[in-house]
């Protein structure tokens, strides 16, 4: 099941290094990512973006896609929680409804109901305390 979910660092690293799935992890560190501008360039970088980021919708649009990851699943963590988005509080806020709201619930089952040949796939946000 798709979650976001806080967890110990410890817990984490052992759930990443005993997941014999073929995922891909992401880290971010909320002291790197402040704002959305930080927030979206890391994210284009590590979920290997094939366009930028335009606004929140592409964003969403984006982490609804990642068909050419080829991957199982995804798993993205963030330290600092605390820090994460900090002087983008809306943006913050917003990225969070739009993981429970949208993404979780896209990988979850929705794609194989609106994209042909889709295949759902688990998605776990983690913060990590």
């Amino acid at each position: 099941m798709n979650e976001i979910k806080n967890i110990s660092k410890d817990d984490f690293y052992d759930l990443v290094n005993k997941n014999d799935n073929n995922y891909h992890v992401v880290v971010i560190d909320g002291k790197e990512n402040q704002d959305w501008d930080s927030y979206v360039q890391s994210i284009e970088k590590l979920f290997k973006f094939p366009r930028p980021i335009r606004n929140l919708p592409s964003y969403v649009d984006w982490m609804q896609d990642l068909m050419w990851l080829n991957v199982d699943g995804f798993i993205l963590g963030i330290i600092n929680y605390d820090k994460f988005l900090s002087k983008d509080l809306w943006y913050k806020e917003a990225i969070m409804e739009s993981f429970r709201d949208e993404i979780l619930t896209w990988w979850g089952g929705d794609v194989e109901k609106y994209c042909v040949g889709g295949e759902k796939k688990y998605f776990g946000v983690f913060i990590i305390e």
